[in-house]
């Protein structure tokens, strides 16, 4: 395959990952455009939000696959590498920061913090399940705080801060600009 620059290049597992959240997601903006994005009474429909995040997810998994592609090696350039890899591993630069498959020691690209991965997903699970009942304010500030938290603790004004101003934010959005009910909990808003 050749690259922008004319350069051939090869496809990596992220770009196969990629394209095929691509797929997906093609898929679920072409059922959310035979939705309605406009309701009866002018307010905006059930269709609206999925046509955007369809297609922004369509595009941005593009530009990611796109990206995530590797320059192929030469012959030469496959010479010099078996050359060097026979040699000594390569060293790492004090300072640099290493990446992806050129990460030393690393197997698979972004799986050097799973528990951080698996704190983030119980945490949407978390979110999910407590925000009908403590409601979409309430839920989203505690979740917030809570990840910022295990995040960065050392910033704790900055992650009350979010933690305030993301509940802020969801009101103003979707209560005010919007018009569009969010599950309210034990808080009563005006």
């Amino acid at each position: 395959m050749i690259g922008p620059v004319g350069r051939r290049v090869r496809p990596t597992a992220m770009t196969a990952f990629l394209c095929a959240l691509a797929v997906i997601l093609a898929v679920y903006t072409v059922l959310a455009f035979g939705m309605e994005w406009r309701a009866p009474a002018g307010r905006l429909g059930a269709g609206f939000f999925p046509r955007v995040i369809g297609v922004l997810g369509v595009f941005l998994c593009c530009v990611a696959a796109f990206r995530s592609l590797r320059p192929a090696a030469s012959r030469g350039d496959l010479a010099d590498a078996q050359r060097s890899a026979s040699t000594a591993e390569r060293e790492v630069v004090p300072g640099e920061v290493v990446h992806g498959e050129d990460a030393p020691g690393e197997e698979v690209p972004g799986g050097r913090h799973p528990w951080t991965l698996l704190a983030t997903v119980a945490g949407m699970a978390a979110f999910l399940f407590l925000l009908v009942p403590l409601g979409a304010f309430l839920t989203s500030g505690l979740v917030m705080f809570a990840l910022l938290v295990m995040l960065g603790r050392r910033h704790l004004v900055r992650n009350a801060a979010i933690s305030i101003l993301t509940p802020v934010i969801l009101y103003v959005i979707f209560e005010v600009l919007l018009d569009a009910g969010l599950p309210l909990g034990p808080l009563p808003l005006p």
